[in-house]
């Protein structure tokens, strides 16, 4: 899924006049569609987040999720994002990679999160995660190139260093 609109973090290096900015387009591996209109993000919700490498990084995911990623994928040539929220199951709840820009040494990654109830149902009970495969290309991978994690409305979720 290539994207098509301007996002929050494009929009906002506009009106800060930043041209160095660049949208990264990426392919989402994730066949369920995020389908929640309405955007929320809870501060006490924690995100796990992981940069796949190699096949070898497929370990550190949640064992419901291990089994996601196919072994067809080129690590030479891709890398891949994921990410989840933190809790092992959580209450119709959604994520998704909305959008990718890099500026320099730093990839910003807009994530969305939604939380549709409080109220248990056993239909609603998921692992939400979002799995998004990223050109190496794209990007100048060094040893010091800051992946930073923001909410819909720009806020810090979380950051790490590649």
């Amino acid at each position: 899924m290539s994207k098509s609109k301007k996002g929050l973090i494009n929009s906002l290096w506009e009106k800060l006049g930043l041209g160095n900015s660049q949208v990264v387009s990426f392919t989402s591996l994730n066949p369920k569609a995020f389908k929640q209109n309405k955007v929320e993000f809870s501060t006490d919700i924690k995100l796990n987040v992981n940069l796949i490498t190699s096949s070898d990084d497929i370990l550190n995911l949640p064992k419901c999720h291990q089994n996601l990623i196919t072994s067809d994928i080129n690590y030479n040539n891709f890398f891949l994002i994921y990410v989840s929220l933190n809790e092992a199951k959580r209450i119709g709840s959604e994520i998704k990679i909305e959008e990718i820009i890099i500026e320099d040494e730093e990839v910003i990654v807009e994530v969305l999160v939604y939380s549709a109830t409080n109220q248990l149902s056993l239909g609603m009970i998921n692992s939400p995660y979002d799995l998004v495969k990223i050109n190496r290309s794209q990007l100048m991978l060094t040893d010091d190139l800051e992946f930073k994690f923001i909410d819909y409305q720009g806020q810090l979720i979380t950051q790490l260093t590649l």
